[in-house]
């Protein structure tokens, strides 16, 4: 599930090594996901795993707590995986590719459901167990666990991570996973594009500005399949997500294709 065909643009990113490298974000109110105010949540990231990915054990996407809920890869295949500190695991049923990017994304929902996607695709799906996930604290980390160690680390690129405060469906991820966000999105808690090139700061562009602290990760260029507003690049946010409104209503027409109901645009603006 390579994105070869999706249009690249040229934007920095952090590697990680495998042995020490993480992100650690600050213990805050508006990121504690072991809280009542977040029954649901999803979290959502571009990666490039390195082709030694499974030199450890769960290499860790994004980590709560102590491998209180977690967003992984297998480390026998590059499979996406999550985990629950009770040893309730659920596998994607298709690999992603080594050195290149794709979308990875976990949808919690507390004592219901876990669902996993790659490039906005659903690959596996699974109860979520009644447990307490406050027990294993609230520290989050990315490219390890919330409190990392020589099992949880991440080795290779991570990019745009993203979380959300509900359920995103596989049409809201594709909607978004190829362009920036403005970080005043509806539900969006945290928004780290580690676009930032310098320094050991993963700013976080939401209003809750709970910047991470980068620590071992290095910046490097990578080509993303990511549109950048910045740079003028408005594509990805109005034609194509105008157009995503336009062929689902061109769906919900009826077979013989006659028009039973007048189109109305949707959004063009994220």
């Amino acid at each position: 599930m390579a994105n070869d065909s999706t249009s690249t643009n040229s934007s920095f990113s952090l590697v990680f090594n495998g042995t020490s490298d993480c992100i650690k974000l600050p213990v805050a109110a508006s990121l504690d996901l072991t809280s009542d105010a977040f029954a649901s949540f999803t979290v959502e990231a571009w990666i490039a795993p390195a082709a030694k990915y499974g030199s450890v054990s769960y290499p860790t996407v994004f980590g709560v707590g102590y491998w209180g809920i977690t967003l992984s890869l297998n480390a026998a295949q590059p499979k996406i995986e999550t985990w629950t500190n009770n040893g309730n695991r659920i596998e994607s049923t298709q690999t992603i590719p080594v050195e290149k990017w794709s979308h990875v994304a976990l949808v919690y929902s507390r004592s219901q459901f876990r669902k996993l996607y790659i490039n906005g695709q659903e690959v596996g799906s699974g109860s979520a167990p009644a447990f307490d996930l406050k027990q294993y604290g609230n520290a989050i980390a990315i490219g390890g666990g919330g409190k990392p160690d020589a099992r949880a680390y991440f080795t290779g690129k991570i990019s745009e991570v993203r979380l959300w405060n509900g359920i995103r469906t596989a049409e809201q991820l594709q909607d978004k996973m190829h362009c920036r966000l403005q970080g005043n999105e509806p539900e969006l808690v945290g928004y780290w594009p580690l676009d930032e090139g310098s320094d050991t700061t993963a700013n976080d562009k939401t209003t809750n500005s709970n910047n991470g602290t980068i620590v071992g990760a290095t910046w490097q260029m990578s080509d993303l399949p990511i549109m950048d507003r910045s740079a003028g690049q408005t594509v990805a946010s109005t034609g194509l997500e105008d157009y995503g409104y336009w062929y689902r209503w061109k769906q919900s027409l009826p077979a013989n294709g006659s028009p039973q109901k007048p189109f109305r645009r949707g959004r063009i603006w994220a």
